[in-house]
């Protein structure tokens, strides 16, 4: 399947389809791990889309996402967020400028594969620290029959 964007960025219904299940998918993995929608969703459109388009693409839900949250709290909470994340803020607008320029002037096929490398490497470091996690609590764990 490959997208075939116009100059207005009006996708085919296929790709419009692709692009839904794709963010659903993010928030399915966002659900069950509190985290990784950016990850899954830039990861898998890539693969449909250019992966500039696909950064941009999954800016509006993340940003929709972080702004319906400041519904959930009050202005005192939103100004002290604000303070302090304040620098974070701004090295990500700066961040996304950049990379977005950057992402219009590197070649797709070396951008797909260091993507690729960077979600694999992401999957495999995760997967150990899950497993190391686990074996701590198997050896910390009291069986019924121990405590009896």
């Amino acid at each position: 399947m490959s997208a075939h964007l116009s100059p207005l960025g009006a996708a085919d219904p296929a790709t419009a389809i692709f692009v839904l299940l794709t963010l659903l998918l993010a928030g399915a993995v966002t659900g069950v791990a509190g985290f990784g929608f950016a990850l899954v969703g830039t990861t898998v459109l890539a693969t449909v889309v250019d992966p500039s388009v696909a950064v941009v693409l999954m800016i509006v839900p993340i940003l929709a996402t972080n702004v319906s949250l400041l519904g959930d709290l009050e202005s005192r909470d939103v100004r002290t967020c604000g303070r302090r994340f304040f620098p974070y803020v701004v090295a990500t607008l700066v961040g996304t400028v950049i990379g977005m320029a950057a992402l219009e002037s590197i070649p797709t096929e070396p951008l797909l594969v260091a993507l690729g490398v960077v979600t694999l490497s992401y999957v495999g470091v995760t997967q150990r620290r899950s497993r190391f996690l686990d074996s701590g609590r198997s050896n910390t764990t009291v069986s019924s029959n121990e405590r009896e």
